[in-house]
């Protein structure tokens, strides 16, 4: 579903349609803290249903590698088909010269850096949990139905000053368990369908 249409669904829900006591902006951030509170609470309870999968390939001689999105949690790296551990940032000197990669740092919130440093050209994947980036109207959610609605409900209960639901965790958790590739397409699902095997 578009975010526009869930603003539209929020302004109904709040009994304002013709939106004159709350504004499309106030509206919006009311559904970004609800997406990102779901988010947190998902990333607690069962956060492989938030992981994605970034491959990079290395280049000779280089270290540092920029990644497409920020991440929260990363939760395996592997390079060549190999799982590889994070290091601290003491512990770099010692790895400091050219060779087969056998550890990974985060030199950035997201750029990664092999060490020792890349002597081949192999493919690096990432599996993480992408940091929440906050919604535009034009944005869409990937989520499923269900889980817009309890977005919807928490956001209008949040404008409205009321009580605040319970968001769908449970509920999205059972419907990934009973048939994943339907729940998280577009969404992280085909990662999901591979996660018992990756690690």
């Amino acid at each position: 579903m578009s975010v526009s249409s869930m603003i539209d669904k929020v302004f109904y829900t709040i009994g304002d349609s013709g939106r004159t006591e709350h504004n499309p902006a106030e509206v919006l951030y009311a559904l970004n803290e609800a997406n990102r509170e779901f988010r947190k609470q998902l990333l607690q309870i069962k956060p492989s249903l938030l992981y994605e999968t970034e491959t990079v390939n290395t280049v000779i001689g280089t270290a540092e590698y920029t990644l497409t999105y920020q991440p929260m949690r990363i939760a395996v790296v592997r390079y060549a088909g190999r799982k590889i551990p994070a290091i601290k940032q003491e512990d770099i000197a010692d790895l400091a010269q050219t060779g087969t990669p056998v550890a990974y740092y985060m030199s950035s919130p997201s750029k990664l850096s092999l060490y020792p440093i890349p002597n081949a050209v192999a493919s690096v994947s990432i599996l993480a949990v992408r940091t929440t980036t906050a919604w535009t109207d034009a944005s869409t959610t990937g989520w499923v139905e269900e889980v817009e609605d309890g977005l919807i409900a928490y956001a209008s209960a949040k404008i409205l000053g009321q009580p605040l639901p319970a968001l769908p965790i449970t509920l999205l958790v059972q419907m990934v368990e009973d048939s994943p590739a339907d729940v998280l397409v577009g969404y992280g699902g085909s990662d999901y369908a591979g996660i018992r095997d990756y690690r």
